[in-house]
């Protein structure tokens, strides 16, 4: 859930973001993304996820590329 408040956004619900992040998502945690995402204050908080169990959720994603920040997924 990445780009969960941008979804709400478009949706007309205002929900305030952290340090360009969705503070209600996973993002500040993960390492995928081409820009990296400087967010203070989490150092010492252990990630909200649980990490990857399978080869796909743990490397296979990672063959196409990293990830924009502000990448949408396809409709569909």
């Amino acid at each position: 859930m990445l780009g969960n408040a941008r979804k709400h956004a478009t949706q007309g619900r205002a929900i305030p973001f952290f340090a360009g992040a969705d503070p209600f998502a996973s993002a500040p945690w993960f390492d995928g993304f081409v820009e990296r995402l400087e967010v203070t204050g989490i150092e010492h908080i252990p990630p909200p996820v649980a990490g990857p169990r399978t080869w796909l959720a743990g490397v296979g994603w990672r063959r196409p590329g990293r990830i924009a920040f502000d990448a949408m997924p396809k409709p569909g």
